[in-house]
């Protein structure tokens, strides 16, 4: 071990060719430190101006959870059983998961179902009867995104339409 040391201190300390470059990083850090420059006065104060605003947008844009907030995670909301509903003829099961970080709950494990067995829909196609399901909706119902359900289920909740869904078995 005390060779490695040795050697590496010689290679540091000793070896011109990497001395000159921390030689040359120093001086050119230097430099640019000691150089003046010329601002426009509005400059200092428009680019921080700019910088926040920008910041600003993005906390906005930033996607949040639109469930309604809870503290205390012992009493469960009274939508935490609605788990399945039906939106354009093709019926979808999720979960809920408690995001401790955020203190609310998340939407998870979004799945389409079959109508005709109740199977999972994997892709497009029901594996268990071979019923296809189209991404576009000229088939009368479509698949949608999870992030889609999602944006229904928080809807339906926020505006307490998830009281007696129609939903099939």
């Amino acid at each position: 071990m005390a060779v490695l040391l040795l050697r590496l201190v010689d290679w540091v300390f000793i070896n011109d060719f990497f001395w000159d470059k921390i030689k040359n990083f120093f001086g050119f850090t230097l430099e640019f430190i000691n150089t003046t420059y010329s601002v426009k006065l509005y400059w200092l104060i428009l680019f921080p101006a700019a910088i926040l605003l920008i910041l600003y947008g993005y906390k906005r844009l930033k996607t949040k959870n639109n469930f309604p907030k809870t503290v205390n995670i012992d009493i469960d909301p009274d939508w935490i059983s609605y788990t399945k509903d039906v939106f354009e003829n093709i019926q979808y099961r999720w979960g809920y998961e408690f995001d401790h970080s955020k203190k609310n709950y998340v939407i998870i494990n979004v799945r389409a179902y079959c109508n005709q067995c109740n199977c999972q829909i994997v892709g497009n196609t029901c594996p268990n009867c071979k019923s296809y399901y189209s991404d576009s909706s000229y088939m009368g119902g479509s698949l949608k995104p999870a992030h889609e359900v999602e944006a229904l289920v928080i809807h339906r909740i926020e505006n307490k339409l998830y009281k007696n869904r129609p939903t099939t078995n």
